[in-house]
């Protein structure tokens, strides 16, 4: 997990005031002291929002343990039936395992490979309902639906209700997190991070992870891409084969972390 440093915004907060304050006190009352601590405050904000591991709005899960010799790696924005698919087959065909981030309303398309990736023994988790950035500053009633729906879709695919959420772009607020701990949820981050959500080669994919593999690197990766092939299809194997060198294996991110990716479905809920 990443530190938790939901001190920082009320101490900065605290030295607006307190530099506000000395400021007016000063003769001829100067505005530099409240532009600096102005400053430091909204510097503080933007690491909270962009910065998925700062800890600033909230503990978010961003490694695993340095010992055992074990990473995960980690999908995002799926399910497609063909890309997806093959990720996973690459990754069964090596003894790994991954965990896949869907977005909602293509999950309720692909129902069944979200079903055979829990199968096989990956982890499912949640990446917004319809990937909007809008997540980034929504209202809480916006927030609650868009956790609900992505929900009930996993619900009804797997049986059982999914417990990790990464929001779109990583980009947080306190909204996120206060829907995250209300609903039991972990919000899953990385500590290493391939770009590749956007048009991009294998080659750069490569050259961005493989630096980093070490153990308990949580790997963000993206199993689907817009208009095209994902570059992580060809630099999986590669990166398995180095795993493979360093004697690392992927597994689950519930299983690098020791937290339950699924809770039971809750007393009336049903699964079709």
């Amino acid at each position: 997990m990443s530190p938790d440093r939901r001190w920082v915004l009320p101490l900065t907060a605290l030295i607006v005031a307190v530099t506000a304050l000395g400021g007016w006190l000063l003769p001829g009352h100067p505005l530099w002291p409240l532009a600096g601590a102005g400053v430091l405050f909204v510097a503080a904000v933007t690491a909270g929002v962009t910065w998925v591991g700062s800890g600033i709005f909230g503990p978010v899960l961003v490694r695993g343990p340095a010992e055992g010799g074990r990473i995960a790696l980690t999908f995002d924005d799926g399910p497609d039936p063909v890309t997806t698919a093959e990720v996973a087959r690459l990754l069964e065909e090596r003894g790994h395992r991954g965990t896949f981030f869907v977005v909602g309303e293509r999950a309720a398309q692909h129902a069944d490979l979200v079903a055979r990736l829990v199968d096989a023994g990956h982890d499912v988790g949640v990446h917004s309902f319809d990937h909007s950035l809008a997540s980034s500053m929504p209202s809480m009633a916006w927030l609650e639906r868009d956790f609900r729906r992505s929900r009930e879709v996993l619900e009804q695919a797997v049986g059982r209700s999914p417990r990790f959420y990464r929001p779109p772009v990583g980009l947080l607020n306190p909204r996120i997190h206060r829907v995250a701990r209300t609903g039991g949820w972990t919000i899953a981050g990385w500590s290493v991070r391939a770009r590749d959500g956007v048009p991009t080669t294998s080659a750069a994919v490569l050259g961005r992870v493989l630096p980093s593999l070490r153990a308990g690197a949580v790997v963000l990766l993206h199993d689907r891409l817009e208009g095209g092939e994902p570059a992580c299809l060809g630099a999986l194997p590669p990166i398995l084969d180095e795993l493979d060198r360093r004697g690392l294996r992927s597994v689950t991110l519930s299983a690098l972390s020791g937290i339950p990716a699924f809770a039971p479905l809750a007393s009336g809920a049903a699964a079709d």
